[in-house]
């Protein structure tokens, strides 16, 4: 009994062993490729960016007027004379971004904003893809867990500035589904908890950005409760 016992607890370990391999041997062989993979360095000629090997190689050429380094997963932030971008180790692009500081867009909580084909927005990962598709007029980054987006709005170029006019703003979890349903006219990211919206309020151009001016501001929970009343905002 004892040895049957013995017999039963070695097949036991033996095949949690087995799982246990399976399990982590994808992620050991990642980690393993990207210590192989020789490191790209940026450098700039002639007041553009490329890349280079280790060995003092050229394997980008210069052609950007921003260039960042590479991330563990394979991909830079760059700029280029069509704006932010992201590519991959061989320079190509992999997915449009929005600027941010002149620069591409940053990832915040694994996720950074990309540009569709119609100029709508959604969210892509650290590998490049897209895991929430461009849907939405405009966007702020995650933060919290929640990232506010407006659905029917526009985006304007009024002098050096760009608006967003219309349509209205809530917000969306990890996943793109709306967690507190469009109904704002304009939101701000969730901090500690709350998120200033407001009801009445229009964005105006302010040299080369843009200011929202004018109507009731409230804070909400991150269910879509009213915890700050709707009142004007003191200038």
């Amino acid at each position: 009994m004892i040895r049957q016992r013995t017999h039963l607890q070695r097949g036991w370990l033996r095949a949690c062993t087995m799982v246990c391999i399976l399990c982590f041997l994808p992620h050991t062989i990642e980690r393993s490729r990207a210590q192989t993979r020789e490191r790209l360095i940026p450098f700039e000629q002639d007041d553009l960016w490329g890349y280079k090997s280790s060995s003092g190689q050229v394997v980008i050429k210069p052609q950007f007027h921003f260039a960042g380094n590479f991330s563990r997963e394979g991909i830079a932030g760059v700029v280029d004379d069509n704006g932010p971008a992201y590519i991959d180790r061989k320079g190509n692009v992999v997915v449009r971004t929005v600027s941010y500081d002149n620069g591409p867009d940053p990832f915040e909580e694994g996720l950074a904003i990309c540009i569709g084909n119609d100029d709508k927005v959604g969210f892509f990962d650290e590998t490049g893809r897209v895991v929430i598709q461009p849907q939405f007029g405009s966007a702020f980054a995650f933060h919290e867990g929640l990232a506010a987006v407006c659905t029917g709005c526009r985006m304007e170029r009024i002098g050096d500035a760009r608006v967003v006019r219309g349509g209205e703003w809530g917000f969306i979890n990890h996943t793109g589904k709306f967690v507190i349903k469009p109904q704002f006219d304009f939101a701000y990211p969730f901090d500690k908890g709350l998120a200033e919206v407001c009801m009445g309020c229009i964005q105006e151009p302010m040299g080369e950005h843009s200011m929202v001016t004018g109507g009731k501001w409230g804070s909400i929970d991150k269910h879509g409760k009213i915890v700050t009343p709707f009142r004007p905002r003191q200038e």
